[in-house]
């Protein structure tokens, strides 16, 4: 069986809404919904963030930190700088990521569960979760 593990990306620096990731849904930050539901799919997670408020609190030792440096944290910088930039400083061979965004909080485990069953059958590369509008 694949080692999936779950990337969580998180920037402080929002344009549209101030501090988006720290925003609450049901009295809960969007950040800590979406590490809940890494741990509840995947074996561990990391937390790739430049967020102090984020990087300062004490998780488990399932829930790694790893301090985005500020230039890959700008408005301009793409999701494949910021995992490049990550797989340079953390071992993670033998890994099979699951990006989570914690902007998206109404994905559910069932789909990500399915996701990784259709990526575990080795007819794919990868797998991308998408809502039709």
């Amino acid at each position: 069986m694949n080692k999936f593990i779950s990337v969580i990306p998180l920037r402080e620096g929002s344009k549209g809404i101030k501090n988006k990731n720290l925003q609450l849904i049901n009295g809960e930050p969007l950040y800590i919904r979406a590490i809940k539901q890494a741990v509840r799919v995947t074996e561990k997670c990391i937390v790739n963030t430049d967020i102090d408020e984020i990087l300062n609190t004490s998780f488990t030792p399932n829930i790694r930190l790893y301090k985005r440096d500020k230039e890959y944290a700008q408005d301009s910088t793409n999701m494949n700088e910021v995992l490049n930039d990550l797989f340079s400083n953390v071992d993670l061979r033998n890994k099979v990521i699951v990006l989570l965004q914690a902007t998206s909080p109404l994905r559910n485990d069932i789909d990500i569960k399915k996701a990784m069953e259709i990526y575990e059958s080795g007819k794919y590369s990868f797998c991308l979760l998408y809502t039709s509008p």
